[in-house]
């Protein structure tokens, strides 16, 4: 379709926010269902700047990514409780210029597990302390999973661990607990052992489930290290495309075109297609 003087228009925030694949996720979606709306990606440093400006020109929908998720909360109008107790946002609705502030990131990572493991009843390690990994926390814990936070920050994971109702971990080498569910959700790479952000090979057994919420590339030396170990692995990808399935619908109302979404992300490997592959690459 055309842009106009009509087009809705929306957006991803963040810095760096330049490579981001939600812009080709969610324009596949719009052309697909014939709605007049781009997303673009904004790359910005002046986070206030850039809301004053979505507010002004009536952008209808923001995704907000790195550094911004927490920063964001008190340029907004209204917060979705679960995000507040999160202490993100990562979804931006400009309701006729009231900008409204919710978290899909909660339930992405949920769904996201939910191709490969049932979490209740689990026990999971969330290594982070961010909002991606407060959100992954609290999404879990929700669903009735015990969830531990590790951080190089030990005292922001103590701090994030304390407000969401979560287990402060230290370290590794001070625990013998079983993990059912290992997820990294720093922007850092997981090293072998001996690096400064590890997992040890005796928590990497056969039939864990290990997520990295890095995407690039899709399949990270964690991931495949983990595979190699019998884990059951689940790339970024996925939630980065069940978090989008649920923006699209808080953004236009409509049920996502779910097919479209997936097949544009997998041009870049891996992603998990509802109700057809559990993690393997479509390929």
């Amino acid at each position: 379709m055309e842009h106009d003087a009509r087009t809705f228009l929306y957006g991803i925030i963040g810095h760096p926010a330049i490579n981001s694949l939600s812009p080709g996720m969610h324009n596949a979606a719009f052309r697909s269902l014939g709605l007049n709306a781009v997303y673009l990606a904004f790359d910005t440093m002046d986070l206030e700047g850039a809301m004053r400006g979505a507010r002004a020109l009536g952008i209808r929908g923001m995704s907000i990514t790195i550094p911004y998720k927490g920063r964001v909360i008190p340029l907004l109008d209204e917060i979705h409780p679960d995000a507040l107790a999160a202490g993100a946002v990562n979804t931006v609705f400009n309701d006729n210029g009231r900008l409204k502030g919710m978290n899909t990131d909660i339930t992405g990572s949920v769904a996201a597990l939910r191709r490969i493991t049932g979490p209740q009843g689990k026990r999971a390690l969330i290594i982070g302390a961010g909002g991606a990994a407060r959100a992954a926390a609290l999404g879990l814990i929700k669903e009735g999973t015990e969830v531990f936070l590790m951080n190089r920050n030990s005292r922001k994971a103590e701090e994030a661990a304390r407000s969401l109702g979560a287990n402060f971990l230290e370290n590794l080498e001070q625990t013998d607990l079983r993990f059912h569910i290992i997820i990294n959700a720093t922007p850092a790479a997981i090293g072998q052992e001996g690096s400064s952000l590890c997992v040890p090979d005796r928590f990497l057994k056969k039939g864990v489930a290990v997520m990295d919420m890095v995407y690039r590339p899709a399949i990270t030396p964690f991931l495949a290290h983990a595979r190699k170990r019998g884990c059951l692995i689940i790339s970024g990808l996925s939630m980065l495309f069940h978090q989008g399935v649920e923006q699209f619908r808080i953004w236009t109302g409509l049920e996502p075109p779910l097919e479209i979404m997936a097949g544009a992300l997998c041009h870049y490997k891996s992603i998990v297609l509802p109700g057809k592959i559990s993690g393997a690459p479509c390929e």
